[in-house]
């Protein structure tokens, strides 16, 4: 078989191959790399048992063979090294090399596969190696690839299919993707041929989805909803730290727990607390929020949640209003007065009004506002009577600043909790916020 000789040039330590160019037949001229001798060695013979060995070289020093490195015992034909061109006793004139060999046959596969390795590094730039020890490597690269590669089809066919079989349509889901109808078609017809199945037919108004389609598309679209979750998740990923983010409805947390914040920052002033407010609905997988506030009838399900305090409306207006326009003498004379209330609440008049028995207002005229605090802000200033929650007049109340010109108070029966995922419940942040929270409303129940 061909031998391997590596050398060490004496402005780089990186081994590379030696240069190697044919002579006559039976002869091969090895050249060293940095003193460009020459020697012509002879081809071993056929019939001779071929040696494989893996060849690892070590620079001497001053001409001693380094530890660990035992210089192979056994000579050519000729009587130079086994494996070293004729005439080279101990290397090349620039450079002294000694060599390890370890036969292959001795080690085993996963030895063989780390000797290997380590050689690859040393000699991958060759064009020389031995054809056995490549296709060794080749081997042990393939398996692992087979082991690591998954069988699946081009990503763009599977997302071109699965929006097109939730739309029910080949337009709409090109338009989804922003790219032509013919570009989702040809996916399709992609994803169709590599699976060997007929997902979808083809129909005047759109495409029909085949059962095998149907079972396909389902498990598309969950894998590709927990991905982007997932992504979304690891996009907004914080350290852990002592910030504690909370979602809250814009007037609960204008008019009742910003004017209560100050307390809980003294209680525990190592926590950071983050406000968002909105009047939709929290998606904890998806948005960046630790605990929420929401309103409602009844809990959000699926998570931890705690009873804050129920809802209690009364209209209520400035004292200056009564005094401009007189007091309404019973609800029907509320006809006469300008009605305000909140467009995320506009239930709020005609509930009240059907609970006081009155036929003769519209509960729907007057002014509306984005919130309840414009609308409870509007009253302040005189712009007309507000339906109030309790919770979020009471101060106003206590102060002068509104007045109940009616004293008629209903209860709805909604309320407003406290929510957070279950694996919460173990954050000591959730349960420092969540054991004040409840404490003030309870105060705050307790004194109405």
């Amino acid at each position: 078989m061909w031998s391997w000789v590596a050398t060490v040039s004496s402005g780089c330590r990186t081994a590379r191959p030696a240069r190697r160019r044919p002579s006559k037949a039976g002869a091969l001229v090895v050249s060293c790399s940095t003193c460009r001798s020459t020697k012509i060695r002879s081809r071993p013979s056929s019939s001779r048992r071929m040696r494989w060995e893996v060849q690892i070289f070590s620079k001497t020093v001053s001409g001693a063979t380094p530890r660990g490195s035992p210089v192979m015992a056994g000579r050519s034909r000729q009587g130079g090294q086994r494996g070293l061109a004729q005439g080279w006793h101990h290397g090349p004139p620039c450079r002294r090399l000694h060599r390890q060999a370890v036969p292959a046959w001795s080690l085993t596969a996963r030895a063989l596969q780390k000797s290997v390795g380590s050689a690859m590094c040393m000699m991958k730039a060759s064009a020389c190696l031995p054809r056995r020890i490549e296709s060794i490597c080749s081997y042990f690269s393939q398996e692992k690839s087979e082991q690591m590669n998954r069988r699946l089809p081009p990503l763009n066919a599977l997302r071109a299919f699965e929006s097109a079989a939730r739309n029910g349509s080949l337009t709409r889901a090109a338009q989804e993707l922003s790219v032509t109808q013919g570009a989702v078609s040809r996916h399709v017809s992609q994803l169709e041929e590599w699976i060997g199945l007929k997902l979808c037919a083809r129909i005047r108004r759109g495409i029909e989805i085949t059962p095998e389609g149907a079972a396909l598309a389902a498990v598309l679209g969950t894998a590709f909803d927990q991905i982007e979750t997932q992504v979304h998740r690891l996009r907004h990923h914080r350290p852990a730290g002592n910030t504690l983010r909370i979602k809250l409805p814009p007037t609960f947390a204008i008019r009742w727990f910003v004017p209560r914040l100050a307390r809980f920052h003294a209680l525990h002033r190592q926590i950071d607390v983050q406000i968002t407010t909105s009047h939709q609905t929290v998606d904890f997988d998806r948005e960046d929020i630790d605990i929420c506030i929401h309103s409602g009838p009844a809990p959000l399900t699926g998570l931890a949640c705690r009873r804050l305090f129920g809802e209690t409306l009364l209209p209520v207006c400035s004292p200056g209003l009564l005094q401009r326009t007189g007091a309404p003498a019973d609800p029907a004379d509320l006809s006469r007065h300008v009605l305000l209330c909140s467009l995320h609440r506009p239930d709020d008049w005609p509930t009240w009004l059907d609970a006081a028995g009155v036929t003769t207002v519209d509960g729907n005229s007057g002014l509306k506002f984005e919130n309840s605090a414009l609308a409870y802000q509007a009253a302040v200033d005189e712009l007309g009577i507000v339906m109030a929650q309790r919770a979020f007049v009471e101060e106003d109340l206590r102060t002068g600043r509104l007045v109940e010109p009616l004293g008629l108070r209903i209860k709805t029966g909604s309320g407003y909790y406290l929510a957070y995922p279950q694996p919460q419940r173990s954050s000591p942040l959730v349960k420092a916020f969540e054991q004040w929270i409840v404490q003030e409303a309870s105060a705050m129940e307790e004194a109405g």
